[in-house]
């Protein structure tokens, strides 16, 4: 399950972020020669493969990397749109926000959140 682990709770921050805000700024339609980061089409469908048919993604249980990977979901569809709402990410999402943690964090967000 290390392996795994490792993996997810990385791929937010170093492959969705990323292709996210390359898609955002133009940058993978530039002639700029090189794109360090995968298409965002792609990481969508990699995050999908990774949510479909599980209720977490590490071994079915909740851990860090369910964390990192929903709020990625969460800011990438909710609050800045970007990310395409998906069935197979809604779904994971659902799931974590029945988590009683996350509506600890979300009473705590702003109104405009």
């Amino acid at each position: 399950a290390r392996g795994a682990f490792l993996r997810w709770i990385f791929f937010g921050p170093m492959s969705v972020e990323p292709s996210l805000f390359w898609k955002a700024l133009g940058l993978f339609d530039s002639d700029l020669g090189y794109h360090p980061y995968a298409p965002l089409e792609t990481v969508v469908e990699v995050l999908e493969g990774a949510v479909t048919g599980k209720h977490f993604v590490v071994d079915d249980r909740f851990t860090a990397a369910d964390v990192v990977l929903g709020s990625t979901i969460f800011w990438g569809t909710e609050l800045i749109g970007a990310l395409p709402k998906r069935p197979a990410l809604v779904d994971y999402w659902a799931r974590l926000e029945q988590r009683p943690a996350w509506h600890v964090v979300r009473s705590t967000m702003s109104p405009a959140q």
